[in-house]
């Protein structure tokens, strides 16, 4: 089924086991196959749940759409995205936005208003920070910032939010609003473009 900038499709499940690394290569190489014909595009793919009677489809169908979003959050070389594969976020795509928006305000919206009032970039800092798993180094390098000053946004992040990026569950608390805060800021971009 083709959709404005999408397509649909129906994928045969032989064996209950394999069905999602199946699918993940059939779907590998249709991605393959289309970005050779059109050079330059970019394409990316998500796979919902396997299903047995079409009744079950639209909930697979949701599936996919939530696993797809996951391109928007994760720069990886892989362009599919595999609904069960999801882990957290499969939790946090199913949370109701008004949970989610609590959330964001009470671990993001300091920083958020830091970064407004400052003109800083603390919160993307802390996206990249995550998405390298605290590696300084390799996050410095990719925000094309100096070490130190990699440093010295940290200590920011720390000292507004009175969370020890050291401490497991504190940095996991700021991931979440990190992750929570992409998803409503892409839920907001979706509804600005409908």
């Amino acid at each position: 089924m083709l959709r404005l900038d999408a397509m649909v499709f129906l994928l045969p499940v032989e064996k209950k086991d394999a069905a999602s690394r199946r699918n993940i290569t059939l779907l590998a190489e249709l991605l393959e196959k289309i970005t050779l014909k059109i050079p330059g595009i970019e394409l990316a793919a998500g796979l919902g749940g396997r299903f047995d009677d079409l009744i079950m489809a639209r909930k697979s169908y949701i599936q996919a759409k939530k696993a797809l979003r996951f391109a928007d959050y994760k720069t990886a070389s892989r362009p599919i995205f595999a609904y069960e594969q999801l882990g957290v976020y499969k939790l946090l795509f199913e949370i109701e936005s008004e949970k989610l928006n609590e959330y964001h305000r009470d671990v993001m919206a300091p920083l958020l208003k830091y970064d407004l009032e400052q003109k800083m970039d603390l919160v993307p800092t802390l996206f990249v920070y995550f998405e390298e798993n605290g590696n300084a180094a390799k996050t410095a390098k990719r925000l094309f910032v100096h070490r130190n000053t990699l440093d010295n946004r940290l200590k920011k992040i720390e000292d507004i939010t009175a969370k020890n990026l050291e401490d497991s569950y504190e940095r996991l608390t700021l991931q979440l609003g990190v992750i929570i805060w992409k998803q409503l800021t892409r839920e907001k971009v979706d509804e600005d473009i409908a």
